[in-house]
Order: C-alpha cells, then sequence, then structure tokens
C-alpha cells in the first residue's frame, strides 16, 4: 500500500505543495477581532476620561499598540496583532486611570480652596469685629 500512495505523490508535487499550505492555514491563529475590539474600546474610554490632557504619552503609546496591532494583520502576523492589541488595551487603561486620578486630584484642590476661603470667612475676626 505505501508504494501506491508514494507514487501518487511522486507525480504531483504541486499537489503536496498546495496540500502542505491548506494545513499550514489551518494552523495559524484566527485574526483577533475581540481583541482589536477592546483595545479600540479601551482607547475611546481613556479619551473620553480625559487621557489626552491628563496621560498623553500613555495615550499615544496605547494608539501606537493599536495601529501595530493593524499592520500586524495585515502581515497575518495575528498572533502578533493579538499580543499587540492586549498590550494596547492595558496601556489604554492605565491611561485612563491615570486621567481619572488627575480629575480627581483636581476637584479635591477645588473642594479644599473652597473649604479654607469657607473657614476664613467664618473664622473670629473676619467680618471686621
Amino acid at each position: 500500500m505505501k508504494p501506491q500512495i508514494e507514487r501518487c505523490f511522486a507525480g504531483c508535487p504541486t499537489m503536496v505543495a498546495l496540500a502542505l499550505l491548506a494545513l499550514a492555514g489551518c494552523a495559524a491563529p484566527p485574526v483577533p477581532h475581540d481583541a482589536l475590539a477592546a483595545a479600540a474600546l479601551a482607547l475611546d474610554e481613556a479619551e473620553v476620561a480625559g487621557a489626552a490632557q491628563h496621560a498623553p504619552d500613555e495615550l499615544a503609546r496605547a494608539q501606537a499598540k493599536l495601529e501595530a496591532a493593524h499592520a500586524a494583520i495585515r502581515a497575518r502576523a495575528h498572533e502578533a496583532a493579538r499580543l499587540l492589541a492586549e498590550q494596547a488595551t492595558m496601556d489604554a487603561r492605565v491611561a485612563e486611570v491615570e486621567a481619572q486620578a488627575a480629575q480627581t486630584e483636581a476637584t479635591a484642590d477645588h473642594m479644599r480652596a473652597r473649604l479654607e476661603q469657607q473657614h476664613r470667612r467664618q473664622a473670629p475676626g473676619a467680618d471686621g469685629r
């Protein structure tokens, strides 16, 4: 039986190459649509949180990694694209948290200033007596 198989494939090197390519294609990881969508969503949320103003470096890093992930997709490097998209998501989350922290700090500073102002008005002798 083995000689018959060898004869079949010996006469068809192109078919063997196509079969191997088809098998290799099956083994390739799928396009990471979910990871790309999660990264895009994380970037949007970071921008809404004010990352462009409060965490521009982290936001730029996340955007660059998402662009690199799209380039990896075009190059059919799906595993690299998935990893880059996941890194972009993490960088965007860091940018979002830093922006939120900066806004919280600004709110706290504003509240402290208002409280100090109120204390000065209520302090003894503050009304000119």
